[in-house]
């Protein structure tokens, strides 16, 4: 899977942007949709984070974070940064996480998703989000 990705950091600037560092927009943008939900404490993970920048809003705002990639170097600098790695398989992600997600996050991935694993998203998020949990998605055509 991570093959169809080989260029994608370059693709999107990745490789030149410190990672969790979200850009201003970005984090005017989680500011203003997601600020109530997280906070100090709370438990965040998002699927895909690609170069971190709303783990690193979120962890910025006191929150655990957490969170899946495919691509292997995003992974390692996660490791790096302190972020609890979770398996691509949605289903597996409750052996790992250490209690419910105030919020599960999937910025501008689902597209990059088969329907059936789009399917065991939805469910994990059913089984994972904490009660009033957020499942926060967008799209990039908005």
């Amino acid at each position: 899977m991570e093959d169809g990705y080989l260029h994608y950091q370059e693709l999107k600037g990745w490789h030149e942007a410190p990672f969790m560092q979200p850009t201003r927009a970005d984090a005017q943008f989680f500011e203003h949709y997601l600020a109530v939900a997280v906070g100090t404490g709370s438990l965040v993970a998002e699927v895909g984070f690609g170069n971190g920048n709303f783990l690193g809003w979120a962890a910025a705002r006191g929150a655990r974070v957490y969170g899946s990639e495919v691509q292997a170097a995003a992974r390692d600098k996660a490791i790096t940064a302190g972020v609890g790695l979770l398996p691509l398989e949605f289903g597996a992600w409750q052996t790992v996480l250490p209690g419910r997600l105030r919020v599960m996050a999937a910025i501008d991935v689902m597209e990059h998703l088969t329907r059936e694993q789009n399917a065991a998203l939805l469910a994990a998020a059913s089984r994972l989000l904490e009660p009033g949990g957020l499942l926060f998605v967008r799209f990039p055509n908005g």
